[in-house]
């Protein structure tokens, strides 16, 4: 598998984690706060940006996990 790097910052544009993996998916998520966040993937000298916003949701009897869309 190809390395790859990515960074995910705030919208103010300060990074919150930097990191590079050989997986295709990006672990501890589950730290980040609720808000809007901008995911970069750099590989083989390409970048590409997407927008995470991560939201909680409330269930009938309680606040559940927060979730990304």
């Amino acid at each position: 598998s190809d390395l790859f790097e990515y960074s995910i910052s705030d919208i103010n544009g300060r990074d919150i984690v930097r990191g590079k993996t050989t997986e295709r998916k990006i672990t501890n998520l589950e730290d980040l706060l609720p808000g809007i966040y901008i995911l970069s993937i750099k590989e083989k000298n390409r970048v590409s940006s997407h927008k995470i916003i991560k939201v909680w949701y409330w269930s009938q009897s309680k606040i559940a996990p927060p979730f990304i869309l």
